[in-house]
């Protein structure tokens, strides 16, 4: 074998040290990326355990004594549950338990805000009450001879407070890992049922805090609220569920609003139509509806 072979295979086997120590050092790297990436998710899954938790240990604190809200609120701490449980197990993806996590926070703030309106309210009403019954024990025959008088009046305001809701839509809501919202019309891909809508200009109606809520009647007819929560009220003199409930501070300006309806389960979400009814208190003031395929 000549001095040419022999430098033909130094090249060659120069060339395929070259190569192997390339793919090592490419496995190499592909190992230290994939060790970040799970080192990442395992500390996000941390992060979401503790905000999960810190998130039961604030609904422990929250006291009323309105039963419905108290029952809604049961509902999401059994939630809270469920997800913690996933996030243990790691069975469930964590970017999904984030942004459901996300959307409970917010639901919990909802709750912190009402509880203290109906607090205040509570206390206003006390004082209110207080005042009457001077006034009523020092007015007791002024008083009866302008019952009549007063309840026709009241009767009239009382029609004339009721708002009244237009420029109404509503869409079926899929959120992006991103958190972005983005519009769907298939039900398996729903996550949220998103209401909006404006509260017209009522110079008659007392500003202040005003009680929405909304019923979702499913295409079988029933009405949609979270986890099978039995909250119901009356709504146009009969005693029903509703979806979902939200308080608005009331100027008698027109203002502009939106409900989010978190759906507990997209994948039992039915196709068909879907109609939304908006009430203040007891009285419908509006309906739109919607579509799923």
């Amino acid at each position: 074998m000549n001095n040419k072979v022999y430098i033909a295979l130094i090249v060659l086997l120069g060339i395929l040290c070259a190569f192997l120590g390339w793919k090592v050092s490419a496995k190499q790297t592909e190992i230290v990326e994939k060790t970040t990436e799970v080192a990442d998710v395992s500390a996000d899954r941390e992060r979401v355990q503790l905000e999960l938790e810190k998130m039961k240990f604030s609904y422990d604190t929250l006291r009323t004594d309105n039963e419905m809200l108290t029952a809604e609120m049961i509902s999401q701490k059994e939630q809270i549950d469920g997800l913690l449980q996933k996030v243990k197990n790691r069975d469930y993806d964590v970017y999904k338990i984030k942004k459901e996590a996300e959307t409970l926070r917010g639901i919990m703030k909802g709750y912190v805000y009402q509880i203290d309106s109906l607090n205040q309210l509570s206390r206003a009403q006390a004082d209110e009450i207080s005042g009457l019954r001077t006034d009523l024990g020092n007015e007791r025959v002024k008083r009866d001879k302008l019952t009549s008088q007063k309840e026709e009046l009241e009767g009239k305001l009382e029609a004339g407070a009721i708002l009244a809701a237009g420029d109404i839509s509503s869409n079926a809501i899929r959120l992006k890992s991103s958190g972005k919202q983005v519009e769907t019309e298939r039900a398996s891909k729903a996550e949220l049922i998103k209401t909006c809508f404006s509260l017209r200009k009522n110079l008659i109606s007392p500003p202040g805090d005003k009680f929405i809520y909304l019923r979702i009647q499913a295409p079988n007819g029933t009405i949609m609220n979270p986890s099978g929560s039995e909250a119901s009220r009356m709504f146009d003199g009969e005693l029903g569920s509703y979806s979902i409930r939200r308080v608005v501070n009331y100027a008698n300006e027109e203002m502009d609003v939106c409900v989010f309806y978190n759906i507990p389960n997209s994948s039992t979400l039915k196709k068909g139509d879907y109609t939304i009814y908006i009430y203040e208190q007891e009285h419908k003031i509006g309906q739109t509806s919607l579509s799923l395929n």
